[in-house]
């Protein structure tokens, strides 16, 4: 329980700090005063020693599975495995000198790879909803989305996209009583505004 909380703390000034590099120094915080505020965050709230290789990975997993691709559709697993075997990148990170921002781009950099992946696929899905003419109104979903994982194509991660794009006409149509075109229509503009909004919530301005 206690390498969980630590490892939540870690998490949540990950996403800070990947916020203030989509923010652009609007707010008049600087990259290096993140940093410091991180190094310094949490020297009191946890030693060292506590920096363990466990939460280290549960660390870079929480960032990857469950802040950014929650939903395991836009990283493909080598994406995932990649940055996991790069997962001492945070020890060595919270070891650097106070101010020695260069250690945490890789944040900044995970994030990019992200939004890049989030918004071609996007794209594409909508490309996709705009094409399709019938739908499978017996679609579920997956009981449990961590036991599925992630794609491990890009093919593979469109047919997981797509089949969402089935289900939520499906929903629509059976349980508000859309006709199969004002169900497009809707889920259209649900896109679009979601879309945005997800990739806003991406840059953790709300941390």
């Amino acid at each position: 329980m206690k390498n969980k909380h630590v490892s939540i703390l870690i998490i949540l000034f990950l996403l800070m700090i990947s916020g203030f590099s989509q923010e652009k120094k609007t707010e008049g915080a600087s990259e290096k005063d993140i940093a410091r505020i991180m190094k310094t965050v949490f020297f009191h709230h946890y030693n060292k020693e506590e920096m363990n290789d466990d939460i280290i990975k549960q660390t870079m997993h929480n960032f990857l599975a469950k802040e950014l691709d929650y939903q395991r559709l836009f990283f493909l697993k080598s994406d995932y495995d990649r940055w996991m075997e790069k997962s001492d990148l945070i020890a060595k990170a919270y070891g650097a000198p106070i101010g020695n921002v260069g250690e945490w781009k890789f944040i900044f950099q995970i994030h990019k790879e992200f939004e890049a992946r989030y918004k071609a696929q996007s794209e594409a899905t909508l490309q996709y909803l705009n094409k399709i003419e019938s739908i499978d109104q017996s679609l579920t979903l997956w009981e449990d989305e961590e036991k599925r994982g992630f794609p491990n194509t890009i093919e593979e991660s469109m047919d997981w996209l797509n089949f969402y794009v089935h289900y939520n006409l499906a929903y629509m149509m059976q349980k508000k009583k859309y006709t199969f075109l004002e169900a497009k229509a809707k889920l259209k503009e649900e896109r679009k505004r979601n879309d945005a909004k997800r990739l806003k919530k991406t840059s953790f301005d709300v941390v």
